[in-house]
C-alpha cells in the first residue's frame, strides 16, 4: 500500500511540473496570441450573416470547434516559444527579462528542450493535418524557424514576421471556425489583412518593457531602433486611429467600443514609461486590441469590400 501510494505521489509530481514547464513556455503569449487568435475566429464566425465567409455557419457548430480552435493555437504556439527560448542567446536575455522561464530557472535543459520539440512537432503536423489546415500551418512553421533559428527575430524584419505569424493564426482560426467545408469570403480576407496592419504597426508595445534586454542582446527592437520616445508616440498615434478605422470598416458607427480605450492606452503609454507600467500597458493593448475582434458581431456592412 505504501509503494503504491508513493508511485501515485511521484506521477503527480511528475504530471504537476511537466505543466508547470508547458505553462512557463507559453504563459507570455496565452494572453497576447492564443486568446486573441481564438476569439478573432470563433467571433468572426459568430458575425450575424456571413460577415467573414461564404456560408453563415450555424452557432452551434461554432461554438462546438471552439476547443479545435483553441488546441490549434495552443499546439503551435507552444512550438514558436519552445523553439524561441532555448537558443543561448535567448536564455542570457531571459536571465534579464523574465527569469522565471522554465530554462533560466532551471526546471528545463535547452537539450530537454531540444527533445521535447522532437515530440511535440510531429504532434502539431497530424494536428493541422486533421483540422484540414495543414497547407497554412506548415507556412506558419517555416516562419516559425526563419523567426528562431535563423535569427530573424534579432533583425528589424522582427515585427513583420511576427505580423505575418499572427495573420497566419487568425486566417486558420476562423478557418477552423466556420469548418473547412466553408469558404473564407473577400470581406473576410479584407478583416484579417485590417487585423494584422494593426498588428504590424503597434505591436511593438510588447517590446517597451523589454528594452534593456533587448539591449543587452543586441536585438533590433523598434523602441531601440527609432528610440524610446519614437516608438511610444507611434503607439500613442496609431492606437486610437485604428479604433475608428476598424469602426469604420464595418460602418456600423459603433466607435464607442475600441476609441475610448484606445485613447485611453494612447495616453497611458505615452505618460507611464517604467518597465512595470510598460507590462500592464502591453496588457492592455492586448485587451484594446481584442475589443476590435467584437465590431463584426455588432453588424453592419462592412465598408471595405
Amino acid at each position: 500500500m505504501a509503494t503504491a501510494t508513493v508511485t501515485k505521489t511521484t506521477v503527480l509530481t511528475k504530471d504537476v511540473t511537466f505543466s508547470l514547464v508547458v505553462w512557463g513556455f507559453i504563459q507570455d503569449d496565452v494572453y497576447g496570441f492564443v486568446i486573441p487568435s481564438t476569439l478573432f475566429g470563433v467571433l468572426g464566425a459568430l458575425a450575424s450573416g456571413a460577415a467573414l465567409s461564404e456560408k453563415a455557419p450555424l452557432a452551434a457548430e461554432v461554438l462546438a470547434r471552439v476547443p479545435l480552435v483553441l488546441a490549434f493555437n495552443l499546439v503551435n504556439i507552444l512550438i514558436f516559444d519552445m523553439s524561441n527560448q532555448r537558443a543561448p542567446e535567448s536564455v542570457e536575455e531571459d536571465r534579464v527579462n523574465k527569469p522565471w522561464r522554465p530554462i533560466p530557472s532551471g526546471r528545463i535543459t535547452t537539450e530537454q528542450t531540444r527533445r521535447g520539440l522532437l515530440f511535440v512537432l510531429p504532434v502539431a503536423i497530424a494536428l493541422n493535418y486533421m483540422l484540414g489546415v495543414h497547407a497554412d500551418a506548415l507556412l506558419l512553421l517555416t516562419f516559425c524557424w526563419y523567426y528562431n533559428d535563423i535569427k530573424g527575430n534579432d533583425e528589424v524584419c522582427r515585427d513583420v514576421v511576427i505580423a505575418i505569424c499572427y495573420t497566419l493564426c487568425n486566417k486558420i482560426s476562423l478557418q477552423i471556425a466556420i469548418g473547412t467545408d466553408n469558404a473564407i469570403s473577400a470581406n473576410g480576407y479584407a478583416w484579417i489583412a485590417t487585423i494584422s496592419a494593426v498588428a504590424l504597426s503597434t505591436m511593438h508595445a510588447q517590446d517597451l518593457k523589454d528594452q534593456e534586454g533587448d539591449a543587452l542582446r543586441g536585438r533590433w527592437t523598434l523602441p531601440l531602433f527609432l528610440g524610446d520616445e519614437a516608438a511610444r508616440a507611434i503607439v500613442s498615434l496609431l492606437v486610437p486611429a485604428w479604433s475608428f478605422a476598424c469602426a469604420l470598416f464595418w460602418g456600423n458607427g459603433h466607435y464607442w467600443v475600441s476609441l475610448p480605450f484606445g485613447l485611453y492606452l494612447a495616453r497611458r503609454v505615452w505618460m507611464k514609461r517604467t518597465p512595470r507600467d510598460d507590462k500592464k500597458s502591453w496588457k492592455l493593448w492586448c485587451l484594446w486590441h481584442m475589443t476590435l475582434f467584437a465590431l463584426p458581431l455588432l453588424g453592419g456592412g462592412a465598408g471595405a469590400v
